[in-house]
C-alpha cells in the first residue's frame, strides 16, 4: 500500500496545488464558452497537440535529441507561464507578466533536478490544470478531456506516439528522449499531459460539486489511474488518460446531473 502511495505523490502534489489555484482565480477572469464554442476551441487545441506530436516524431527520426530536449523544456516553460500569468494577474505587481516569467523560468530549471525535478513539473501542471478547469466554464474542460482521451488512445496504438515510444525503447534500452515532458511514478513513466489532465478532473470536481460529493468522482479517477499503472508495469504500454477519464466522467456527470441539472 505504501508503495502505491509513494508512486502517486507527484499526482497528489499537482492536484493539491490545482485546488489552491482554483480558489485564487477570480470570477471576472472566467469566460463561459457555449457548447459549440467549447467544442471548436477543444478541436483547435487537439490539432495543436497533434502537430506538436508529429513535430516530436520528426525530431526523433532525425536523431535531433538536443533539439527535442530544448523544445520539450520550452513547452514546459510555456505551460508554466500560461498558468502562473493567469494565477497572479490580480496580484499587486505593476506588471504581473515579469514575475510570471521569472517564476516559470525557475520552475522549468528546477524541473531538471535529478531527484525532485518531477515534483516541480507537477507544480506547473497543477496550476495550468486549474486555469483550464476554471477560466472557460464547465463545458469546455469536459469536451477537451474527452477528445484528448480519444486522441491518446489512437496516438499510443496507431499514431505518432507509438513510433516515438518504439524508438525510445530500442531492445529494452531507454533513451529518455522525452524526459522534459514525462514524470516518473515509481518504476512507471507517465506523460506530463496525463498529470495535467488528472489535476484538471479533480479541479472541476471540487469547483462544481464540492465536499462530500467530490469523493466519488475523485476516487473513481484514482481507480482508473491505479489500473493504468498496474497494466503498464506488466504490459509496458497503455494510454494514461482514457480509463481514468471514463471512470471519472461517468461518476462526475451523473452526480452533476442529479444535483445541478447537468453541465
Amino acid at each position: 500500500m505504501r508503495n502505491w502511495v509513494n508512486k502517486l505523490v507527484p499526482l497528489l502534489l499537482s492536484q493539491v496545488l490545482a485546488l489552491v489555484a482554483v480558489t485564487k482565480i477570480k470570477e471576472a477572469m472566467v469566460l463561459e464558452l457555449k457548447p459549440v464554442e467549447a467544442a471548436g476551441f477543444s478541436l483547435t487545441i487537439l490539432a495543436g497537440v497533434l502537430i506538436f506530436s508529429v513535430f516530436i516524431l520528426l525530431l526523433v527520426r532525425h536523431g535531433l535529441v538536443k533539439v527535442l530536449s530544448g523544445f520539450g523544456y520550452l513547452a514546459l516553460f510555456l505551460m508554466n507561464l500560461s498558468g502562473i500569468s493567469i494565477l497572479i494577474s490580480n496580484s499587486p505587481f505593476n506588471d504581473p507578466l515579469i514575475p510570471a516569467i521569472v517564476i516559470s523560468a525557475v520552475l522549468t530549471v528546477l524541473s531538471n533536478l535529478k531527484h525532485v525535478g518531477d515534483l516541480f513539473k507537477c507544480l506547473g501542471a497543477g496550476v495550468f490544470a486549474a486555469c483550464l478547469a476554471t477560466c472557460f466554464g464547465a463545458v469546455f474542460p469536459v469536451i477537451l478531456l474527452a477528445l484528448l482521451s480519444v486522441y491518446d488512445l489512437w496516438s499510443v496504438y496507431k499514431g505518432p506516439i507509438k513510433e516515438v515510444i518504439s524508438r525510445e525503447n530500442p531492445n529494452g534500452h531507454r533513451k529518455h528522449l522525452l524526459k522534459p515532458l514525462t514524470v516518473r511514478l515509481g518504476d512507471v513513466e507517465m506523460g506530463i499531459g496525463d498529470v495535467l489532465a488528472y489535476a484538471c478532473m479533480v479541479s472541476l470536481t471540487v469547483k462544481n460539486l464540492g465536499f462530500p460529493l467530490l469523493i466519488a468522482p475523485v476516487a473513481s479517477m484514482y481507480i482508473g489511474v491505479v489500473i493504468v499503472l498496474w497494466v503498464v508495469r506488466r504490459k509496458g504500454i497503455l494510454p494514461g488518460l482514457p480509463i481514468p477519464f471514463v471512470f471519472w466522467a461517468a461518476t462526475y456527470l451523473s452526480l452533476l446531473t442529479m444535483v445541478g441539472g447537468g453541465l
